[in-house]
Order: C-alpha cells, then sequence, then structure tokens
C-alpha cells in the first residue's frame, strides 16, 4: 500500500527509540537564463555555510551541491530541516549568479560542459 504524504506527516516513531530518519540531496547550479550547468559550487558553498554550517557540502562536481539533515527522530522534523536547507541554498545560489535544480540528470548538458571535477 502506498502512504501519501498526509499519511505521513504526523507519524513519529514511538515503537522504538533507535529509529531515526535522515535526508541527503544533491542539486545541480544551473545558469537562470540558459539553464547550462554552473560552476560555482565554491560560491553558493560559502555563503550557504553561512546559514547552516557543515549541513551543506561539496559534490563530486563543482556544478552540483549537497545537503544533509541532521539525524531526526520523526518525518515532521526531517521535513522542518528539509525545508530550511532547501532554502538557503536556493537564497545562497540566487546571489550567486545561479539556480538550483534537483533532478538525476541534467538532460540539455553536454558532458564536456561539466568543468572541474572533485574527488571526495
Amino acid at each position: 500500500m502506498l502512504v501519501g504524504r498526509r499519511d505521513c506527516e504526523d507519524h513519529t516513531f514511538v515503537t522504538n527509540d533507535d529509529l531515526t530518519i535522515g535526508v541527503e540531496e544533491e542539486y545541480q547550479i544551473i545558469d537562470p537564463a540558459t539553464r547550462e550547468l554552473l560552476s560555482r559550487a565554491h560560491l553558493i558553498l560559502a555563503t550557504a555555510q553561512d546559514s547552516v554550517g557543515d549541513s551543506v557540502q561539496f559534490e563530486h562536481y563543482l556544478s552540483q551541491i549537497e545537503i544533509g539533515t541532521a539525524i531526526a527522530r520523526s518525518v515532521p522534523e526531517v521535513r522542518s530541516e528539509l525545508t530550511r536547507l532547501r532554502r538557503e541554498v536556493i537564497a545562497a545560489a540566487e546571489r550567486n549568479g545561479g539556480r538550483i535544480a534537483a533532478a538525476g540528470t541534467h538532460p540539455p548538458a553536454r558532458i564536456r560542459s561539466r568543468t572541474g571535477g572533485r574527488s571526495k
């Protein structure tokens, strides 16, 4: 059975104190006019870390950035943290001339346009 968002919002893990949840999301940094990838992770990271600290990190490519929530004990708690982190990363990208896209891949990007890599 599929559980809808409304069904999960009030759920708290009460059967076992050891159950927790955490979420990691990776975002692409794109140009707001052309929608091409932008290698601005270093700028966005510096701006976002002023607000959220180490909850935002580099990803493999300089056109990507990652957030990770703290460990939470309920769905509403992790949802609140995700909302806060997303807002801060979006704002940091906008202050640095970019936008954030959440997608598994960047369809129009040419593989050669992915400039600069960073090893983990």
